[in-house]
């Protein structure tokens, strides 16, 4: 009488399946978790943005207060009026970006994301007597 070999472990064939599964999933789910993280710091770029706008139309208002209802142009006409005039001015107002920040001049701001495929570009455009100056965010 023969006896019956039992079966210990897995075979070739089911390991090899397992595999090519596995491979596929990551094939997909790679490309994906690396445009989840690239639309997470343009949205934060959006955030950076809304700071910036802030702090212009706070410096603008205060220069309108303190010259009877009209704001002097030379208040806020670039990044400098609003605390942003450098790399580390901007690195310590902005804190927790996984990008790299700089200071091109006194009216543009860029930042490159952490993968270096993309960058945002802030400009800033001086407003009028009446009027707060407007930043705005360029993802390229």
């Amino acid at each position: 009488m023969k006896k019956e070999l039992q079966s210990k472990g897995f075979t070739l064939i089911e390991i090899l399946t397992v595999l090519v599964i596995i491979t596929i999933a990551a094939v997909i789910a790679v490309p994906k978790y690396f445009d989840m993280m690239e639309k997470s710091e343009e949205h934060t770029l959006n955030g950076a943005l809304m700071v910036m706008q802030g702090r212009a139309n706070r410096v603008f208002s205060a220069s309108m207060v303190k010259n009877n209802g009209i704001a002097l142009l030379d208040d806020i006409d670039t990044f400098d009026d609003i605390d942003m005039g450098s790399k580390d001015e901007i690195e310590r107002s902005l804190r927790d970006f996984v990008g790299t920040w700089s200071y091109v001049n006194e009216t543009t701001i860029e930042y490159l994301f952490k993968r270096g495929n993309k960058k945002g570009v802030f400009n800033f455009t001086s407003g009028t007597a009446d009027s707060p100056p407007i930043i705005s965010l360029n993802v390229i």
